[in-house]
C-alpha cells in the first residue's frame, strides 16, 4: 500500500527528480548478463520553462497529451547494479522528451495524471553496458487525476496518488529499450517497483534550501506499455 506523503512544491526553473526500486524484467536475448532482481536508482532534471513541441487536443481546457523537448542542462540517468545508461541536452534532430497528461480520460477510464521523461536513438545515450547499444531509455509515473498538481510542466507531485506498475493503461518504472519493433520498442530492462521517489529544487541563492518527498511500498498490477510506445 502506498504511503501518504500529501503535495510538494518545488520551486520553478530546474528541477531534479530522483528514484529506486528493483529490476523485475531482464530479456535473456540482450547479453548473458540478467539484471533481474538487481537494485536500480536515477535521477533526471528538467527546466520547468522547457519549450512545448507539440500537444495533442483533449478536453476543452487541457491537452491529451503536451510533448516538451529537453532543454540544455536537462538529463537522464539510471543505474543497475554497476551499469549506467544516461542522455542529455537536446542537440538538433534529436528525440529527447518529457510527455505531461493532466486529468485525462478516454473511453470512460479513470482520469489519469502521467509524467514521463525519455530519450531515443539518436540522442546521445551512453552506456557501461558490455555489447549493448539502447535504443531508448525512460522514466515514467502514473496515476489517478491529483498525482500532478497543475497542468504543464510540474514543479510538485502527490506520489501517494503514484500507482505501480500501471494506471489508466500507462506503465509507472524506468527503463532501458533494446530495438524497435511493431509497439515501437522492445524493453531490455525495467523496473516498475519503485522504493523512492524525491523530488528537489535547486537550492535558492544563499540559502541551499531543499524541498524533497518519499514514497515506499507501491502495490504491484499487470503491467503494460509507457506512453513512448502509445503515443507520437
Amino acid at each position: 500500500m502506498a504511503c501518504s506523503f500529501g503535495a510538494h512544491p518545488a520551486s520553478a526553473s530546474q528541477i531534479v527528480l530522483t528514484f529506486a526500486g528493483t529490476i523485475d524484467h531482464s530479456q535473456n536475448n540482450i547479453s548473458t548478463i540478467s539484471l533481474l532482481g538487481e537494485p536500480f536508482s536515477g535521477e533526471l532534471s528538467y527546466d520547468s520553462d522547457d519549450p512545448i513541441l507539440f500537444s495533442v487536443p483533449g478536453s476543452p481546457s487541457t491537452p491529451a497529451v503536451t510533448r516538451y523537448s529537453f532543454g540544455p542542462s536537462d538529463f537522464l540517468t539510471l543505474t543497475i547494479g554497476t551499469y549506467t545508461f544516461s542522455a542529455s541536452g537536446n542537440a538538433v534532430g534529436t528525440n529527447n522528451a518529457l510527455d505531461v497528461i493532466y486529468h485525462q480520460s478516454w473511453s470512460g477510464g479513470p482520469s489519469v495524471d502521467l509524467f514521463s521523461m525519455g530519450a531515443v536513438l539518436g540522442s546521445n545515450i551512453s552506456s557501461n553496458f558490455p555489447g549493448f547499444v539502447p535504443y531508448a531509455l525512460d522514466f515514467e509515473i502514473a496515476g489517478p487525476a491529483g498525482l500532478l498538481t497543475s497542468p504543464g510542466l510540474p514543479t510538485s507531485f502527490d506520489f501517494s496518488k503514484v500507482v505501480s506498475p500501471a494506471f489508466g493503461g500507462f506503465t509507472t518504472g524506468a527503463g532501458v529499450d533494446s530495438f524497435p519493433d511493431a509497439n515501437f520498442a522492445n524493453t531490455a530492462f525495467e523496473g516498475t517497483s519503485f522504493t523512492s521517489l524525491q523530488i528537489q529544487a535547486a537550492p535558492e541563492a544563499g540559502t541551499g534550501s531543499l524541498l524533497a518527498a518519499g514514497l515506499l511500498g507501491l502495490v504491484l498490477t499487470p503491467k503494460v506499455r509507457r506512453i513512448k510506445k502509445t503515443h507520437p
